[in-house]
């Protein structure tokens, strides 16, 4: 499976097009992990995807470390926390985004010229974000995605 490049996503499925499906994709600093909500309830953007996965890694590796080692190696592969930092590089999927943009107070569905096309109802067809997530592993278990967005992490 070769690293993914480029700007664009394209999900296939067999009752539509190709073209109908495409969309451009955020840039990965102004994708949003996580929606957070002030003391008066009004919603506005999180942590974005990267910072979040990266946060995470680092906190597995930190955990993972303080076990006795003669656990450790039997209950963690090495590397795990690559792994716990790839846990939501299916947030990148732009239906994810336009349906965490349309929690935002100020925002017009579709309004992002890169999330035009976005359809947040399509995201329940391919498995929600950890559906994208899954998708970027492939049969032997490796993570390029992962490996892409976070080799200069750890």
């Amino acid at each position: 499976m070769p690293i993914p490049r480029g700007p664009v996503i394209l999900i296939r499925r067999t009752n539509q097009s190709a073209a109908s499906l495409e969309t451009n994709a955020l840039p990965l600093k102004e994708c949003l992990a996580k929606v957070a909500v002030d003391e008066n309830g009004k919603a506005f953007p999180g942590i974005d995807v990267e910072t979040h996965c990266t946060i995470v890694g680092l906190v597995a590796k930190e955990l993972v470390a303080r076990i006795p080692p003669l656990v450790r190696v039997s209950l963690f592969p090495e590397g795990v926390e690559l792994i716990a930092a790839a846990h939501d590089i299916g947030k990148v999927n732009p239906h994810f985004q336009e349906k965490l943009h349309r929690l935002l107070p100020s925002y017009v569905p579709n309004s992002d010229t890169t999330l035009k096309n976005a359809k947040p109802e399509l995201e329940k067809n391919i498995g929600m974000h950890g559906g994208v997530s899954q998708v970027a592993l492939d049969e032997e278990g490796n993570c390029y995605l992962a490996f892409y967005f976070f080799s200069n992490s750890f």
